[in-house]
């Protein structure tokens, strides 16, 4: 990938300044820290991107260089993104890609957010270990600056540090945070070994059943399952796997990968750049050689994210997905991994019923301003949690500050 920085500096857009007629300056805080876009870091940010990440807070792998430089490149022009550096000196402590957007949900006000993408399953914030708070009081210092009044991150792990950083630094700063949408999606978190845990996740009915199906769709000709073992086969894997997600309801939809040269470009480049950083796990169920199911999961210090999988359709009463994940266990012993993000939407129909435990998500807003934004704020804030009640929900709760909102 020496030859991809030069180009990826080039190619990821900058914008001038947030507000129009405004510079840009740098911006110091108490800490020592300064905010500027990745240009300056020229040639040499390759290497800090992968420095940081050696250090980071919280394994994310949509925030590593493999994954967020070409997600930037290929995906930044319909929602141009802005990565900016946070610098102690001549180190990194963090990498955070920005975008304007002109809507908060149905209102029409201009706030920034992370940049972010549908296939982009976190926020891409990377922020180094012990730097949470210092970190984000630099960035929000700095948009507070350049004048705006509105932020919104996420999502992240509720309960992770890079959250609490957030939180804790807006406190600090004076900024008003509030929690403004949480979700629990199916996560893989569990020291039992693979055949206890599928016992102890479902029915005996269930299995029997699977075990059924497993055995009627052997009937139809040789079952088999791999890993990708050889690097040289990751293109032919890759051909494999976008041409059976786009045989499906996402290729009716055209939200496959392959349905835009982007997204399909998208997707070779972050597998091919996941498998020199020896980040990478593919396996497929096959049917006399053919695949059948796939699943793509990447992998950053000692967590694995789901980010792809797909199945034969035809094939659906035999439920090849499901059969797959059954063998996908071992991705845990054999790659060394404390835990699995489905990456997967909240109750999921499929997943949420074969993966017992569930990772909290959390998005933050933060009110940059005071006086009557402020109160337009808290004011909208305070609306949205009076829907909340009127329409039976929750409230959230923020265990960060251990408020209901």
């Amino acid at each position: 990938m020496k030859g991809f920085v030069p180009q990826l500096v080039s190619a990821i857009p900058v914008l001038p300044a947030y507000v129009e007629g405004r510079a840009a300056p740098l911006r110091r805080t108490d800490g020592g820290i300064r905010v500027v876009a990745v240009g300056e870091l020229g040639e040499g940010l390759g290497a800090t991107w992968d420095a940081l990440s050696a250090h980071a807070a919280e394994p994310n792998v949509f925030a590593r260089r493999w994954f967020l430089a070409p997600s930037l490149a290929h995906c930044a022009a319909s929602n141009a993104g802005e990565l900016v550096a946070l610098m102690r000196g001549d180190e990194a402590i963090g990498l955070v890609p920005l975008a304007r957007e002109t809507h908060y949900g149905p209102i029409p006000v201009a706030h920034v957010a992370d940049w972010t993408h549908p296939n982009m399953f976190l926020s891409g914030a990377l922020i180094a270990r012990g730097e949470e708070r210092a970190g984000w009081t630099a960035l929000l210092d700095m948009l507070a600056g350049r004048g705006e009044h509105y932020a919104l991150f996420g999502p992240f792990d509720r309960d992770g540090p890079v959250a609490r950083g957030l939180v804790a630094a807006a406190d600090e700063a004076g900024y008003r945070c509030r929690l403004v949408r949480q979700e629990n999606r199916a996560l893989l978190h569990s020291a039992l070994p693979s055949d206890a845990y599928w016992q102890a996740a479902l029915p005996g009915k269930k299995r029997k059943e699977l075990r059924r199906q497993e055995r009627r769709l052997g009937e139809l000709g040789v079952l088999g399952f791999d890993w990708l073992e050889d690097d040289a086969d990751l293109a032919h894997w890759c051909d494999d796997f976008l041409g059976l997600e786009n045989a499906g309801w996402k290729g009716r939809e055209g939200s496959a990968m392959a349905s835009d040269a982007a997204t399909e470009r998208l997707f070779r480049e972050v597998l091919s750049g996941a498998q020199v950083a020896k980040s990478l796990a593919m396996c497929r169920l096959t049917l006399d050689g053919r695949p059948i199911a796939m699943l793509v999961t990447l992998m950053a210090d000692g967590a694995g994210f789901s980010f792809k999988t797909a199945y034969d359709e035809t094939l659906a009463a035999y439920s090849p997905g499901v059969l797959l994940q059954h063998y996908n266990l071992d991705l845990r012993s054999r790659a060394g991994l404390d835990w699995i993000d489905s990456c997967a939407r909240p109750d999921h129909p499929m997943i949420d019923a074969l993966w017992s435990e569930r990772r909290a998500l959390a998005w933050y807003a933060v009110s940059l301003s005071g006086g009557v934004r402020r109160w337009a704020f808290d004011a909208v804030h305070a609306l949205k949690a009076l829907k909340r009640r009127l329409r039976g929900l929750p409230a959230l709760h923020d265990r960060t500050t251990e408020e209901f909102v």
